[in-house]
């Protein structure tokens, strides 16, 4: 809400004016040597109420939008989304999409669709394939490659019976025994380590 120092004037004025009558005749009838104290205070609390009134809206505004924007257009602006912080499985796939799109040229709308539908399934295909066949060698050799990048093996420890006898950091002890366990143990390639700027 906007006032100007002359409307406020007005508005404090108008209001102070039956105010000023009564005490005038109040001093006409009991000579009041206290008249004009008393008329600029009654005056001071009547122009501060009324700045109070009419900038009562304004402490409570909501912020002002850039102009040349409508106020429908700011109030559908949807909030902008958070960057992401991990490549996700379906952010790989949408690259993947982006790289190997389907050739659509010449084809109608109905068909192009059905081309795209068709190549993100063979890209989930073949990734998912490759990845099985690459596990599956953990079952069957104990190891397991992922490109130049990754590579998971297959790690088992015998049992250790209680009482036997181990040298240890060269200290000789005894171990309390420990059953046999079956662990899995990743190393970075040499293509993980170049990426990661660790070559």
């Amino acid at each position: 809400l906007k006032c100007s120092s002359s409307s406020l004037f007005f508005v404090a004025s108008a209001r102070a004016i039956p105010i000023f009558r009564m005490f005038r005749k109040m001093a006409a009838n009991t000579r009041m040597t206290l008249f004009p104290c008393i008329f600029l205070a009654v005056a001071v609390w009547i122009c501060s109420w009324s700045c109070s009134s009419a900038f009562a809206g304004t402490l409570t505004h909501r912020p002002a939008r850039s102009p040349g924007v409508s106020l429908a257009a700011a109030k559908k602006a949807a909030p902008k989304k958070a960057a992401p912080t991990k490549l996700t499985k379906t952010a790989i796939y949408a690259k993947l999409y982006e790289q190997f799109p389907a050739n659509v040229e010449g084809m109608t709308k109905t068909g192009a669709k059905a081309a795209e539908t068709a190549r993100k399934k063979l890209i989930v295909s073949v990734v998912e394939s490759y990845l099985d066949i690459a596990a599956s060698g953990l079952k069957d050799f104990g190891e397991a490659k992922i490109g130049d990048l990754v590579s998971v093996r297959v790690v088992k420890k015998p049992a250790v019976k209680k009482g036997t006898k181990m040298t240890v950091a060269g200290r000789d002890l005894v171990s309390a025994g420990k059953p046999a366990m079956t662990k899995l143990s990743a190393r970075a390639l040499a293509g993980a380590k170049k990426i990661a700027g660790l070559d």
